[in-house]
This record gives structure tokens, sequence and C-alpha cells, in this order.
């Protein structure tokens, strides 16, 4: 009696175990991280941030469509590269906190050289595959590439942007994959390929696959080793600043770098301490400054100096022209005495971040203002708090003092129609595909210049740039 008793419990639990490896089979995503394209399925790189591939569709399959929020990166290659990042991007795994700090990070070929043609001087940015906004990641090094500024800035937070927004806006779901192509043994990519495609609404609200040049108009790329110059010089013969260095140890707190043997590494906590290898030179460029105590009585290297184009280089690229139109609000002047502003404004996509927003720094200079003022004024005034900085706040209701929603008046002069989203207040080139999205009581057209839309509370689409 007894053994069969036993017999029956372990049959029980055999039956137990497969339904649960069943179900788990069933609903565990089945992430793929091939590439489906190479460079030659790519044209040349001729000014514009990005371009379609595949009309536009993702390439993902039926098993790896998921509701499952989770986000999964590829080991890095024997030369120390990122591979394929992909997610199923949901609210639950965005960040709650402030971004950290990821100058601890050297993605494969990076550099640190300025230029004054380049947004920001530095043409390198480290790069996330899945932007810190979708996922929350910070100095995870499978998460980061050498990407320039105009990649970073132009080619790839438009969308990053437009997926967050999304998510924040439905909690849907997202699928999200971002693929680095590497050019042989090259330690820079030469782009990424960009997919996305919302889960719940089987693509409605977000279905692209596009390809983000890693490249930045008026520099030079070596993309073997990250070297670069000017257009129309030579590009440096040696790289000094991917050289392996020493192995030092950082205090992301204080920004204070110390010999691995300093006295004071013991003294460092925990979540503050970072090693780093590689060069003192490079490390104080990233805004450390070395300790006094292990470093007293050391020439010590200055920090990379900004290259000054020469009269016979190539001139500055030609950029976009931003409206004239004075914006909708005079934000305050940042107050005397060095005290920060409460808010910072990107007065281009209408939002409105806290300044110690992790996103404030990717706005450009040109679009970015500080305010001083009450939150509710400045929603009041059309701007749009931030979905990361604000995100689980009770944010103030507020009586707009100016009308959100205009029908705009045809301009008899103007050759262009646009085509409006008076729910997002959004403009867009009738071409531009976020146009075919807009729902039908939502959309309207006008004949208004890109200045009176902007003028009468609109913005324009981050897609198509109108």
């Amino acid at each position: 009696m007894r053994k069969n008793a036993y017999k029956g419990i372990l049959r029980l639990l055999a039956v137990t175990v497969a339904v649960f490896t069943l179900l788990a089979g069933c609903s565990a995503p089945r992430p793929s991280y091939n590439v489906p394209i190479t460079l030659d399925n790519i044209p040349p790189f001729a000014g514009e941030p990005y371009v379609v591939i595949n009309d536009n569709q993702p390439y993902f399959t039926e098993d790896e469509i998921t509701r499952t929020s989770y986000e999964s990166y590829s080991p890095m290659d024997h030369l120390g590269r990122c591979g394929v990042a992909i997610a199923s991007i949901g609210i639950d795994i965005m960040p709650t906190e402030d971004r950290g700090n990821i100058g601890s990070v050297k993605p494969s070929g990076w550099q640190s050289v300025k230029y004054d043609i380049v947004d920001g001087k530095y043409l390198y940015n480290r790069c996330h595959l899945i932007a810190f906004m979708l996922a929350g990641e910070n100095a995870n090094e499978e998460n980061l590439i050498t990407g320039t500024r105009f990649m970073n800035t132009q080619g790839m937070l438009p969308f990053e942007d437009m997926v967050h927004d999304y998510v924040i806006e439905t909690e849907n779901h997202v699928m999200y994959r971002v693929s680095p192509i590497f050019d042989g043994n090259n330690l820079v990519a030469s782009g990424c390929l960009m997919e996305a495609y919302s889960v719940e609404d089987n693509g409605d609200g977000i279905c692209f696959c596009i390809y983000v040049y890693n490249a930045q108009p008026g520099i030079t790329i070596n993309y073997a080793d990250g070297t670069s110059c000017l257009n129309g010089q030579a590009l440096p013969s040696s790289t000094p600043s991917t050289a392996v260095g020493e192995t030092y140890v950082l205090n992301t707190s204080s920004k204070r770098v110390h010999k691995s043997t300093c006295s004071q590494v013991g003294r460092i906590d925990e979540e503050n301490k970072a090693e780093i290898t590689g060069t003192l030179e490079d490390i104080i460029a990233d805004g450390y400054t070395p300790c006094g105590t292990c470093f007293k009585d050391e020439a010590l290297p200055s920090a990379t100096p900004v290259v000054t184009p020469t009269p016979t280089a190539t001139p500055k690229p030609t950029a976009t022209p931003k409206p004239t139109a004075t914006p909708v609000v005079t934000p305050a002047p940042t107050p005397e005495g060095g005290v920060t502003a409460d808010y910072v404004l990107n007065t281009s996509s209408k939002r409105v971040h806290k300044s110690s927003c992790s996103q404030v720094d990717r706005i450009n200079e040109e679009n970015r203002a500080e305010y001083d003022g009450e939150l509710a004024d400045i929603i009041a005034q059309g701007y749009v708090p931030c979905g990361t900085c604000f995100k689980d706040e009770d944010l103030p209701s507020t009586t707009p003092t100016v009308t959100p929603i205009v029908t705009p008046t045809p301009a008899p002069d103007s050759g262009t129609t646009y085509v409006l989203n008076t729910d997002s207040m959004k403009f867009h080139y009738p071409s531009c595909y976020q146009a075919d999205r807009i729902k039908e009581e939502n959309k309207a057209t006008s004949t208004s210049s890109r200045q009176e839309l902007i003028e009468s509370g609109y913005s324009a689409c981050g897609v198509c740039k109108p």
C-alpha cells in the first residue's frame, strides 16, 4: 500500500512539473539576436540621420512578440563589441530614478575628442542601445556603444521619445530591438538597425524599421579604431586614447579619480566606487579630478583640447533652421548666485523637465531654456511634463491661458499643406507615416506656414521634421 501511494505521489509530481514546463514554454519569449540586414543593403550616408528599411516593417516573428515586459542583451564579442539588444518595453521596466553615472564604461573604439562644429563639442556619446528612459539601464557595458552626437540626438532620440511617450500614455507594450552593425573587425559601429512594434494594438500605435547612421556631418571617422578628423584633413596615425592604460578607482559621487593603491580608496562608499582601466587623460576629459593625495606632485595631463577648424576646412554642415517665432513663454533667467532653475524646457518638443532629469543633457542648446515659475503655469502655456522625471507624480490641473487647439488660418503664400494632430498638437508632412496613424477625429490639414503653426501652439513632428 505504501509503495503504491509513493508511486502515486511521484506521478502527481511529474505531471505537475510537466504542466508548469509547458506553461512556461508557451509564455516565454523567443528573442532573435540575428541581424537581418548587412551594410550592403544600406545606401551611403548623405546627411540624413536615418533611412527606412524593409518598407518600415520590423522583422519580429510571432514567437518574439509578447506582452510580458523584459529586456535582454547579447554578450560582448572577442573584440569587446556590443551585440543585439531586444526588449518588450512596458511601464514596469521603465526607470523610477534619475540616470546614474556611466563614465566608467569605455565602449569599443571610444575616443574623447571635441570639435567646434559638433553640438555639445564632444564627437562621441556613450549611446544606449535600449535608451535609459525605456529600460532604466545605467552603466551596462552590453548596452553602450560609441556613437556620434548626431546619431544619438538626431537619429535615435526622436524614435526613443516616440516609444517612451506611447508606452506612458497607453500602458501598452512595444517590442523593441536595436542591432549595432559593424563592418568586419571595426571597433566602431557603422550604424544601428532600430525596430519597434506595439503589441496590444498590432502595430497601429508604433511600427518602424530604420537604419540610423553612426556619422557626424563635417567629420571623417575611422571606424576601425574611432579616430577622426575634420573633413579634408588627414586622420591621426595613432590612437592614444584607446590604449589599455592603468587601472584607477573612481568616486562617482565626488568625481575624484584615485590610483588603486591610494589610501583614500578604502573610504569610498561601495555604491559610489567604480574601477576603470584606461588613460588618465581620458578620465580627466570625462570630468574627473585627480586625487590630491595619490597624485600629489605629479605632472597631470589636461583634458583633451577643443579642436578648432582651420579656415580651409570644410564649412559647417547645413542644419535645419530653427523657427524665428518667439516661444510661447519667456522663461525666467537662472537666479543669481548659481542657483539652478527649478525646471528646464525643451522649446521644440514642448516638454518640461526637472533640472535633475537625465533627459536634460540631451536637449539641443538652441531648444533649451530654464524656467523658475510654477509648474501649473508652464503647463497652462502648453508644455507637457516629462514622462520620466514626473512619473507617478500628481500633476497640477490648470485652465490653459492659451487655447491649445486652433484652426490655423491658411497662408496665401504657403506652398505646403501640413497634416495636424489636434490631440497631440503635432504637425507633419503629408508623406510622414505618422500622419497616417492619426485618428480621423483628431486629423486636420492646414496651409499655414511653419512659423504660424508654432505660434499657434503646434510643434513639429520629430520624425519627418517639417
